[in-house]
């Protein structure tokens, strides 16, 4: 697992971290997950690595807290289709909050926005009883698919994190009025917002002028292994 950190806009406090896959493939090198999944998941191993994920995370969690509250802090971990549509995530979730004693209240689980979770009942369903569990939710690369505004109807979401796509390194007047408009529904629904892909202050600086109340990206930290102690981003300073 690697860890990148989720700063807070005003404050520049790191306030989590987003848990990421990595492979260190013997001769192809680092691999990320969008080099391997698809394998995983025709060799039918996807469930496993993401149980193991899961597992990884909690231990990871308890650990941490043991160093430092975790009160204002949390860990993202990525749920794919297939582990909602196909396995029981909620159960996987379960054991692995009780195997290690972690607790739920840290974590944010986050449901890539290309799942197509109105159509499939039993993605919908594990969605709510982590919820139930007191784990957080939230809608990973919003903007990216189709599916945005039904997942605010169908779904408590606590976080909206918005695809890097829809601002650019060079923000426009049209990209700010977007990100205005998410900010806007996000606060009318009571969801916090995450900026991803940030790697310019001009970002960080757009990102204040819409409200958002956290970003994530290389501007605050690359994505690293995960080690005993918690990341801590860091926000750059002009000149």
């Amino acid at each position: 697992l690697y860890a990148q950190p989720v700063i807070d806009v005003d404050t520049g406090a790191t306030t989590g971290v987003e848990l990421l896959l990595r492979w260190h493939h013997p001769t192809l090198g680092l691999l990320a997950p969008d080099e391997f999944l698809e394998l995983a998941e025709s060799c039918d191993v996807a469930g496993w690595l993401g149980e193991w994920v899961l597992d990884r995370a909690a231990a990871i969690s308890v650990l941490w807290s043991q160093q430092d509250s975790l009160s204002d802090f949390r860990l993202a971990v990525n749920l794919s289709p297939r582990q909602l549509a196909a396995t029981d995530v909620v159960a996987a979730v379960s054991r692995a909050l009780d195997r290690h004693g972690a607790s739920p209240a840290d974590f944010l689980v986050e449901i890539t926005e290309s799942v197509e979770l109105a159509s499939r009942p039993r993605a919908a369903a594990q969605v709510r009883g982590l919820l139930e569990l007191g784990l957080s939710v939230g809608i990973d690369d919003f903007g990216s698919g189709f599916a945005n505004m039904s997942y605010l109807r169908d779904l408590p979401v606590d976080v909206i994190k918005v695809d890097r796509a829809l601002v650019s390194l060079e923000p426009t007047g049209h990209e700010e009025a977007i990100l205005r408009a998410v900010t806007s529904v996000a606060r009318a629904i009571g969801a916090d917002v995450v900026l991803e892909g940030v790697e310019r202050l001009e970002q960080l600086d757009l990102a204040r002028r819409c409200g958002v109340q956290h970003a994530q990206g290389y501007l605050f930290g690359e994505p690293a292994p995960v080690g005993p102690r918690r990341p801590v981003g860091r926000v750059p300073q002009r000149g």
